[in-house]
């Protein structure tokens, strides 16, 4: 990876023009994604402006483990339960009406959402997993020597504190173009176990059969054009497809977005317990784009072979 300064860093994710590859072939269920731009990320002058003055700890950049792909496709995984703290306690891509609102609920499941920020200023966002795993985009893994932080239910400040991360696993693109965004995804293991305290969401994939076209979903982060300090959420966010590249990813919906909100949560309330079922990684004037998938669960009941809850 090349090595970035705060200043660099920051110009080259402002200023990127990469699209998102469009299909192969025609399909009536996937809009064209000519306008979507990536990566989605925040930036936080304030994270930059400590490190300079020295008040920053110095904390070690996170070890970066690619997975093979085609492994991850032959698994058999289909959820993931969430925590027992399931009771209820830059360019926008803003459709329509930006229906974000600002949340300073700090419950539960909330407090298992929050925002990731590198020690160069980056913002995105995320959501606990397990116990000291978060999921959140592939393309907010900090490049070499820079490292990352949770921060649970953010405000302007830490409620929870932070957790520093210490490896990140993800998988290798395994195709080109549209389907590249099926694996938009990463999972960040900590350092400490902030679910423990916090809780955590399950995960499931989206059925193509039953949940498309209803407005269910809804999502959290941490959108830079309002600040990256503080938590908006969205709700009645509709899936209009998820079956082109692999069944249950890419996720097409209409979620709102500005930089900053890449990882965060697409996630439904099921009775209570809070299952996260895809990952927000683009957005473009007319729908937005999420990563999950087969190969996202079965990364995950991997890792947790070796970093269990």
């Amino acid at each position: 990876m090349v090595h970035f300064t705060a200043l660099t860093a920051f110009t080259a994710l402002s200023l990127s023009s990469a699209v998102l590859g469009a299909p192969t072939t025609p399909d009536a269920g996937i809009p064209d994604p000519s306008s979507v731009k990536t990566p989605v990320l925040g930036f936080d002058p304030a994270v930059v402006e400590a490190s300079k003055k020295g008040r920053l700890p110095y904390v070690a950049p996170p070890q970066i483990l690619n997975l093979d792909v085609a492994g991850l496709e032959e698994g058999n995984a289909t959820e993931f339960a969430p925590s027992p703290h399931g009771a209820e306690q830059q360019k926008r891509g803003v459709i329509g009406n930006d229906d974000r609102v600002l949340w300073t609920n700090k419950d539960y499941p909330y407090r298992a959402m929050g925002r990731i920020v590198q020690s160069n200023g980056v913002v995105c966002s995320g959501a606990l997993i397990g116990s000291r795993h978060v999921a959140t985009a592939r393309h907010c893994i900090p490049p070499a020597g820079v490292s990352a932080r949770f921060q649970p239910a953010y405000d302007n400040g830490e409620p929870y504190g932070g957790y520093d991360v210490t490896l990140v696993v993800h998988a290798a693109y395994g195709q080109e173009g549209w389907c590249a965004n099926t694996y938009d995804w990463a999972i960040f293991v900590l350092g400490e176990k902030a679910g423990t305290a916090n809780g955590w969401l399950g995960l499931k994939i989206v059925n193509p059969d039953t949940q498309l076209n209803r407005a269910m979903f809804f999502n959290y982060g941490y959108p830079g054009d309002k600040g990256a300090n503080r938590p908006y959420r969205q709700e009645g966010i509709t899936a209009t497809a998820a079956t082109y590249c692999d069944r249950g990813s890419p996720v097409i919906t209409d979620t709102d977005s500005a930089g900053g909100q890449s990882g965060g949560p697409v996630w439904i309330n099921e009775n209570g317990e809070r299952y996260l079922y895809a990952i927000h990684v683009g957005s473009g004037a007319d729908f937005s784009v999420a990563a999950g998938g087969t190969s996202f669960l079965n990364a995950y009941g991997n890792l947790l072979k070796d970093y269990p809850n």
